[in-house]
């Protein structure tokens, strides 16, 4: 099961993570210079840790396609775990490349719109011309920093709010034929909690952040239906 981890300085569970878990071994971390740079302030508890640490740096706005997921499979090949601090496509491609590697990963959230499909069980990578959805394993562990959340504006949590609901209720009502009746309780029940948020909700602290623990609960829920779903093209 993926472990939340939504607190003010979420880096430093993370550094106790990897300590606990990954002692003496090769751990990759994949981000931009542009969000280390940024971040740096919350990233110094990460120094010094007793393990090989290697940062691998994608350029900023890096699509989720064959040429930066061959990137990572190979910046990755000889790492034990891989740590993701990014957004986006950047997120889907390290997805995609722990899966294919048979890899465990940790997602550190730099952007709290990205939220919205970090632990969606379905991912997209751009082949071809074409955006192909696969199956992705989830993350043993993602991290929201709630500094960041605190700074985040309420359209981009509203936004994350409106993607998910309608990416994942698609999927539910394509595949409403296998849900079985107390999965649907469950997952109705949530939809419900999320529902009576209004703009009042959003603004604060509080309602950021339970906005935000529902819109992963949700994902999680439809993560542990394990139902084949089409792929789209």
């Amino acid at each position: 099961m993926c472990n939340i981890i939504i607190e003010k300085e979420a880096t430093a569970n993370l550094k106790q993570f990897l300590i606990n878990n990954y002692k003496e071994k090769n751990v990759a971390f994949i981000t931009t210079e542009k969000i280390l740079n940024k971040n740096k302030e919350n990233l110094l508890c990460l120094k010094n840790l007793p393990l090989q640490l290697e940062v691998f740096f994608l350029e900023d706005f890096a699509r989720c396609d064959k040429v930066n997921t061959e990137l990572i499979k190979e910046s990755v090949k000889d790492s034990d775990f891989i740590v993701c601090f990014g957004y986006g496509d950047m997120v889907d491609a390290v997805k995609y490349v722990a899966t294919e590697c048979n890899k465990k990963y940790a997602l550190v959230v730099s952007m709290i719109d990205s939220t919205n499909y970090i632990l969606n069980f379905c991912n997209f990578i751009n082949a071809d011309g074409l955006s192909t959805s696969i199956k992705c394993e989830l993350p043993e562990c993602v991290y929201i920093d709630i500094n960041i959340i605190e700074k985040t504006p309420k359209r981009y949590v509203a936004n994350a709010f409106a993607y998910v609901l309608s990416f994942n209720l698609m999927l539910c009502k394509m595949l409403y034929d296998n849900f079985d009746d107390i999965k649907i309780k469950e997952l109705s029940d949530i939809i419900k909690e999320i529902n009576i948020f209004t703009d009042e909700n959003i603004i604060t602290m509080e309602g950021k952040t339970k906005l935000i623990k529902l819109i992963l609960e949700l994902q999680l829920k439809l993560n542990e239906l394990k139902i084949d779903y089409p792929v789209f093209k």
